[in-house]
């Protein structure tokens, strides 16, 4: 847990440093840089919403399964489920063998 909180923290302490110089060398200021990270993740969930939902829905109403399905795989979602799966239960097993 703590060890990953601290991973954590540093990757996004590293992507933040990232995105700041580079905004510095294109002449933007961080506050400006901060403004508009916070308006593109607002702007990007207003827009993706809809879609997703109608994708999601639409899918079932035609006999799918909606997205993760046969239809819409969603690789990305899977890979992260496969790791939480193996995380807490797997992981707890062998942790508990030692």
């Amino acid at each position: 847990g703590g060890a990953g909180g601290v991973g954590w923290g540093a990757c996004t302490a590293g992507d933040g440093s990232n995105d700041l110089k580079s905004g510095l060398l294109g002449g933007a200021s961080p506050r400006h840089q901060q403004l508009l990270q916070i308006l593109g993740v607002f702007v990007a969930a207003f827009i993706m919403w809809p879609i997703l939902y109608l994708l999601h829905d639409g899918n079932i109403a035609a006999g799918g399964d909606g997205i993760g399905g046969k239809d819409l795989l969603a690789p990305q979602a899977n890979l992260f489920a496969s790791l939480t799966q193996a995380f807490f239960n797997s992981g707890m097993e062998e942790s508990q063998k030692h």
